[in-house]
Formats: C-alpha cells, structure tokens, sequence
C-alpha cells in the first residue's frame, strides 16, 4: 500500500506537541495545524464542508476520498486546542467548520454516520470493518471535540450535540462496563472501548456531571478486569452473554495499553 499522509493522525500529533516544553514544539504543533487547514475541504457545495480525508499520497497529495466523522472530530479537537494556545481565528474556525461537518454526521439518537465519500467507486478506499462502521461506539469520542467547540464558542448547541453522543454511549454499555462495537455486537475492541470510556471521563469533569463519571470509572475497571498478567490487553473480548472479559483473538493491542495507562491514571485521581 502506498504511503499516506494521515489526518487524524497529523491531529493526534499536533496535540503531542502542544504538551510538550522543548525549543520548537509549538512550532512543530502549528505546521501540523497548517497542514490540517489545507487538506481540509473549503467548498461548500460538495457535502463534505469541513470535512478531513482519509489520507493525502505521498509525495504527490492526491486525496483519498473518504471523510471520517471520527477524523473530524479528532482534527476539530485539535485545531481548538492550536486556536486556544496561539489565539490564532485560522485554528478556530477550522474547529467550527469541522464541527459542522459531524453534527451533519450524527443521528438524533446520538450516533453517528462512520464516513461519507465523493467517490464511491474508487479503488483506494478503506475496507469498512465492524468496528469503526456507522454507529461504532468508538464514536464516543467525538463529544470532546463539541465540548471543546462549546468551551470554545460559548455556543449551547455544541453542548447539547455532546450530550447526545454521551447518552448514545451509556445506553450500550453493558452490565459490566463493556462498550460492544455497535448494539448487539458479540464483541468489543480494546482500542474503541478506550475511546468511548475517554469520552465519558472527560464529560463528567468538564460537566460535573457524575452519571458521565461513573459510566467512564465503569469503563476503566472492565479494562482492569481484561487485563492479562503480563500487562497486555487484548485485541477484541467477547462480551455478550459474558460475565467476565473473554479473549476473542489472541493476538495483543498496544495501543489500548497505552491507551488504558492514560485512563487508568484519571480513574485513580477521581
């Protein structure tokens, strides 16, 4: 496969470097922003205004035409956090737009649409799995990026938007705190039931709200239970019908655990 550059990773990236204090990292933190506002789409004809595609080829920047909700919600978050630190409107209303992209992606009950694309038949498009497909609780996530926007703007609706999302998300959780991959799901992933327990966490601070709390501490002792005595989590865990985590591959995800340190680390404060 070709080599892309990737959206949702350049915003994982631009927020890394805004954490850190050496020489250059702003610098760095904003190149990636900059990078983030020219790959995203401007018009407003096509559907896809705000929108960020899958990836960019390298070296020639051809546009892979798939636009991700869960990717504008992790480049919205971003481009807040890089408007926030710079006091730059570019990065702000970059985050507006992209947050206007995913409410037009999400559903009244919540959740959301996985990706839209002006291209259906194009060879190069990613295989749609069952975990990151339309109402995928990895979607969880995007409520940070609307409670970025409302902290941001002032404005209710990016609220009231990441209230939606976080009561989808409570009502598929299960018993013992899992986060399937969609409703009725036989499976959760690792990786997605850190993004959704994530979620949760950080609403219940930013809200004071405790349901978002305990749902979220809900999430981070099913991760505790799952973990293997070397440390490892899994990469997928059968949850229906499941008292306790059940390994449904063998093979490890380590993402999730550092995804789960993160997590395990908030729990303990709270």
């Amino acid at each position: 496969q070709a080599p892309l550059l990737y959206c949702e990773i350049t915003g994982y990236a631009a927020q890394f470097w805004l954490r850190q204090s050496q020489d250059g990292a702003v610098t760095r933190a904003v190149a990636a922003g900059d990078c983030l506002l020219r790959a995203q789409v401007a018009r407003e004809d096509t559907g896809l205004a705000g929108a960020f595609p899958y990836g960019l080829s390298r070296p020639g920047g051809r546009v892979l035409p798939a636009y991700f909700s869960f990717d504008a919600g992790i480049c919205a978050s971003a481009l807040v956090d890089l408007a926030l630190r710079t006091g730059l409107e570019r990065y702000a209303e970059g985050a507006r737009r992209a947050g206007g992209f995913l409410r037009r992606m999400q559903a009244p009950d919540g959740s959301f649409t996985a990706m839209q694309t002006s291209q259906p038949e194009h060879p190069g498009l990613p295989r749609n799995e069952g975990w990151f497909g339309d109402c995928c609780s990895l979607h969880g996530k995007n409520a940070i990026a609307f409670l970025k926007l409302w902290r941001l703007t002032g404005e209710n609706h990016w609220r009231e938007a990441a209230r939606r999302t976080l009561d989808w998300l409570c009502g598929l959780q299960g018993a013992a705190g899992p986060f399937p991959w969609h409703a009725g799901a036989p499976c959760t992933m690792s990786h997605t039931h850190c993004y959704a327990t994530e979620a949760l966490l950080y609403a219940g601070l930013v809200l004071g709200e405790e349901r978002y709390l305990t749902a979220g501490v809900r999430g981070a002792e099913w991760l505790r239970v799952a973990q293997r005595g070397d440390g490892g989590l899994h990469y997928d865990y059968r949850v229906a019908g499941a008292r306790l985590p059940r390994p449904a591959a063998g093979r490890l995800h380590v993402g999730a655990v550092a995804q789960a340190a993160r997590i395990w680390w908030v729990a303990a404060q709270l």
